[in-house]
């Protein structure tokens, strides 16, 4: 039912090397990325299917950062579309990983996650953690364990869970599209200002999470 351990390797380095490819192919701006634009961008709906798909694929069973495959689908898409489909990939892939978690438990939950990983997260979350604490974690730490820790340690409902993991999740999705663009486009001075507010709300994110643990 659930893929081994090497398998998951497997995957995870042949995602990571094709995001990077594609990603250092868009970079360059030949004519052969163009042609691989408006191949995509004529088969639109597809196009976005793939990479809801291999966003959900990034967060369940291979955990893996898609940070070089955003500014690609930003440059096909648009910044705006491809936020929205990341918010969109990244929650259901949450969904998933959340009702693993919670319906099979620890025994299953190690075929997928090495339990050292589980048990650093541990120390993040509480089994009557509130909406707000969930909602922080979602903006500061990896969207796959994170989905996982929370079924599998708290008794949160699932309502919540999908509010706090949306709006967690929904601004780091922008400024990963709109920063992935202006850096293949060249603008560099917008990029780091996307950069350094990035960096600002991070800071915030976390001072505030540190309170509310407390």
């Amino acid at each position: 039912m659930f893929l081994g351990k090497k398998t998951q390797n497997l995957i995870l380095i042949l995602f990571f090397a094709a995001s990077i490819a594609l990603f250092v192919f868009a970079l360059g701006g030949n004519d052969s990325f163009e042609v691989f634009k408006e191949s995509v961008q004529r088969n639109v709906f597809y196009g976005a299917f793939v990479f809801v798909m291999l966003e959900i694929i990034s967060i369940v069973i291979a955990p893996v950062s898609t940070i070089f495959l955003i500014p690609v689908a930003a440059e096909i898409f648009g910044p705006f579309i491809t936020a929205l489909l990341s918010v969109l990939g990244w929650t259901i892939g949450s969904i998933i990983a959340f009702g693993i978690a919670r319906r099979f438990g620890r025994p299953v939950l190690e075929k997928i996650v090495e339990p050292e990983k589980l048990e650093k997260y541990r120390n993040y979350i509480t089994a009557d953690m509130e909406f707000l604490t969930v909602l922080f974690l979602r903006a500061m730490l990896p969207v796959d364990v994170v989905s996982y820790a929370v079924g599998l340690f708290t008794s949160m409902r699932f309502g919540k869970y999908l509010l706090a993991t949306i709006i967690g999740i929904a601004p780091f999705s922008f400024i990963y599209s709109y920063g992935g663009e202006a850096f293949l486009m060249g603008d560099y001075v917008l990029f780091t200002l996307i950069i350094f507010v990035s960096a600002v709300f991070l800071s915030v994110a976390w001072v505030v999470f540190r309170k509310l643990k407390k």
